[in-house]
């Protein structure tokens, strides 16, 4: 027969310090808080810091020690304005390192978390060549997730398709 203590009868109240979970206050924070929980509970991706590829998270199909990374995502909150020439260097700099850039936002009117796809084979010449002075990068967005878990894209813009998180 063996004993199995429920309490540690190390540790004392006293000895354990409260610590309250920060929650998000503003809209960027609250914006992460639900493309972490999109990716990593409905999706089922591993996330890590995207800090070293300059987005707010790395999504990994699998154990992070065993694959790459498939995703940057970039959370970009409505209330600011999209610098073109920031999202150009993104959008070179995923492509180098054999990434997707996923440009996460939220639509507080349809209360729809939207992925758009970006890339630089969606860029025009004319797009590529006036990065600094152009105000629309073509996108498309991420839809939802088929039978087996997959992400697919929608390349023509007809067949774009709203995402929504439940």
């Amino acid at each position: 027969m063996t004993q199995i203590d429920i309490v540690d009868p190390w540790i004392k109240e006293t000895d354990l310090i409260p610590c309250d979970y920060p929650v998000p206050d503003n809209a960027l924070d609250k914006l992460r808080y639900r493309v972490f929980e999109d990716f990593h509970s409905r999706r089922k991706y591993f996330l890590s810091s995207g800090l070293k590829f300059g987005g707010d998270f790395l999504a990994y199909p699998g154990d992070p020690n065993a694959t790459h990374s498939e995703f940057i995502i970039v959370c970009h909150d409505n209330s600011r304005s999209i610098n073109p020439p920031y999202i150009h260097s993104q959008i070179r700099l995923a492509t180098t390192v054999k990434k997707i850039l996923l440009l996460a936002t939220f639509d507080e009117s349809k209360e729809k978390l939207k992925y758009k796809v970006m890339n630089s084979l969606q860029l025009t010449k004319k797009q590529r060549l006036n990065a600094r002075t152009e105000s629309h990068v073509n996108d498309t967005e991420m839809c939802e997730p088929n039978e087996n878990n997959e992400i697919s894209t929608a390349v023509d813009a007809s067949a774009i398709m709203q995402c929504s998180t439940k």
